[in-house]
């Protein structure tokens, strides 16, 4: 009985993770994906960044400059 139960857990958990980590998403919507993946000449989204001395960025205000963003500590 105990071997059943877990084997069909097993075979249901996968399934069941699948399901709740695609519902919510929705290739067409969100700035990501217009933004997501880059492509060469395009214009990314203006965002708004906290700088390492925690100022406000805009990334419009560094245009023309090599950027490395790297996303750590998000909340």
């Amino acid at each position: 009985m105990r071997t059943r139960l877990l084997a069909a857990v097993l075979s249901v958990a996968p399934l069941l993770s699948a399901v709740l980590v695609t519902s919510g998403c929705d290739a067409g919507s969100g700035p990501l994906a217009v933004a997501w993946p880059p492509t060469v000449g395009a214009v990314y989204p203006d965002l708004d960044l906290r700088g390492l001395d925690g100022e406000r960025v805009q990334l419009s205000s560094l245009t023309g400059r090599v950027l490395l963003i790297e996303p750590i500590g998000m909340t």
